[in-house]
């Protein structure tokens, strides 16, 4: 039950796309249903009955309806191909979408290859599941009914023992199915083992060649894939051994319905259409009841795709609208006994104090691991500290909206993926309402940028073509057109000249007032610059 719930409240926003498929499968369904009943009108009536006028209008209205049927058939496929590609695109922002709102102690708990493999394969196999499996078992299930009361109707005997005896199929494969749930969890669990592998080598690839470790990475890989091909093909082989097993237990229950059917048209309980009709309807009720059988099997192969997807969704994310909103800041930054660390008992921070001030150029001074970059996601509210207080203006942090927070701040890290876009339209991202015109002269006062000043447009020059050094000084002035109280800056400097360097800082220096100003850095040279100076 807890599993249909959570399907529902995942397609909240397409349930009517579900129905109008539901009601084209409905509508395929119910013709399907009354051809065998033309069919044995027609032998009850012309072949029995010897009643030749009726021929024509009957031959009509199986025609009539087998057109009607093949017509639904090819819209139903046409519309399905079409919602299927929606429906994959669809989950998979949702997913996305739910990814992006994680918080970072929900987010750290994954691997990379399980993300990108939650969003690419198992929102294919879920919308897949949807589509092949629960329309299908809805329409089986609406099949199994409608024919064994039609089955009824002709000889309701015949209707009960049909009824009696095609959950054996169902029954006997159980056992199996739980087994088959295990080896796919095993399965799944070693193709992670062979992305991470895969992974790893590539994102090491410079280092495994100049070690001379290719043999130990490939036999690594090898034995994963040797392993999860094995699963693979146990898997494969219980597929068919189920397979088999369905085939002779739906023959033997064939035949014990076949043998009950004959008998009741020889003592004349049912017509020679009756008989007809009725065989029809059985075929109907064993499809259906197939379609059960391999929609519980399906569920059960899936299981782990749909775990994958329901803990995401189920994980924690940020309320990016909780608390106050900021208004005028009389103040910078203050940490107080802060203290901070991403896992039980390794601190980062340990009751670390210090205060960067309105109108102050403040450097963050300490070597690599020392905290510097936590300090940072501290500041924007990505993570909450262990102890301590951190305060933005003269109030808490944490009583502000993380929204309303991170819109007083600007931010420019050193490792920033840059768009493909032109300068005005990426200075754009941090000030939205900048025309060209104004872009360019401000541009024009910042020294540091002057090389925008000549060449192509700046509406036209790409960011993909600066270089790392250039990359950086458009990014600094665009945080500096913004104009946000509170500016940070990670490794402002670290990819430009001395000369560039200078005139950056001076711009930091005369854009101050009203400011606070940090930048991080692991440089002992820059800090002549500063007005303040904090050591981690």
């Amino acid at each position: 039950m807890d599993l249909w719930k959570r399907f529902y409240g995942l397609l909240k926003g397409y349930r009517l796309t579900y129905v109008f498929l539901y009601l084209t499968k409905l509508s395929y369904m119910v013709l399907k249903m009354l051809m065998p009943l033309v069919l044995a009108t027609f032998v009850d009536e012309v072949l029995y009955h010897h009643n030749v006028e009726a021929i024509g209008s009957l031959v009509l209205l199986y025609i009539v309806l087998f057109v009607a049927f093949v017509i639904l058939s090819g819209c139903d496929v046409v519309i399905w191909q079409f919602l299927i590609n929606y429906l994959v695109v669809s989950v998979k922002n949702i997913i996305w979408g739910k990814i992006l709102r994680l918080k970072m102690e929900e987010f750290s708990r994954y691997e990379y290859a399980d993300l990108v493999n939650i969003v690419n394969d198992d929102a294919r196999a879920f919308v897949r599941l949807i589509n092949q499996n629960i329309l299908p078992f809805v329409n089986a299930v609406t099949t199994a009914t409608v024919s064994i009361i039609i089955i009824c109707r002709f000889n309701v005997y015949t209707g009960l023992f049909t009824l009696v005896v095609m959950p054996v199929m169902v029954l006997a494969n159980k056992k199996w199915i739980r087994r088959l749930r295990t080896l796919s969890k095993e399965a799944r669990s070693k193709k992670l083992e062979v992305t991470g592998y895969l992974l790893d080598s590539f994102s090491h690839f410079r280092d495994i060649r100049l070690l001379g470790a290719e043999s130990f990475f490939q036999n690594k890989i090898e034995g994963s894939i040797r392993e999860y091909n094995e699963m693979d093909k146990k898997i494969q082989i219980g597929l068919q051994t189920a397979d088999e097993k369905l085939k002779l237990v739906s023959t033997f229950s064939k035949i014990a319905i076949w043998v009950f059917i004959a008998l009741a048209y020889f003592k004349g309980a049912i017509t020679l259409g009756g008989y007809v009709a009725v065989s029809q309807y059985i075929a109907y009720a064993y499809d259906a009841f197939s379609t059960i059988f391999n929609f519980n099997f399906q569920i059960n192969q899936r299981r782990i795709n749909l775990d994958k997807i329901f803990t995401l969704l189920d994980a924690h994310e940020e309320n990016l609208d909780a608390g106050e909103e900021v208004g005028e800041l009389d103040g910078g930054i203050c940490f107080h006994n802060v203290s901070f660390g991403y896992v039980p008992g390794a601190k980062v921070l340990e009751n670390v104090s210090f205060t960067v001030g309105r109108g102050k150029l403040t450097g963050l001074v300490g070597r690599n691991g020392a905290g510097k970059s936590t300090v940072i996601a501290l500041i924007m509210g990505l993570y909450e500290p262990d102890g301590g207080k951190i305060k933005v203006g003269r109030q808490d942090a944490g009583t502000f909206s993380l929204r309303s927070l991170r819109q007083k701040i600007c931010i420019v890290m050193q490792h920033e993926a840059v768009p493909e876009a032109s300068v005005a339209d990426y200075i754009r991202t941090y000030e939205p309402g900048l025309t060209d015109e104004q872009i360019s002269v401000r541009l024009s006062r910042m020294d540091f940028c002057a090389f925008l000043m000549e060449g192509e447009d700046i509406s036209e020059r790409r960011m993909g073509g600066l270089s790392g050094g250039q990359s950086q000084c458009v990014k600094i002035a665009a945080a500096l057109m913004r104009e946000a109280p509170i500016l940070i800056l990670d490794e402002p400097t670290s990819n430009v000249d001395g000369e560039t360097e200078a005139k950056i800082f001076a711009a930091l220096d005369a854009h101050k007032k009203g400011r606070a100003i940090l930048a991080v850095t692991h440089g002992e040279h820059y800090l002549g610059y500063y007005d303040k100076v904090i050591h981690l």
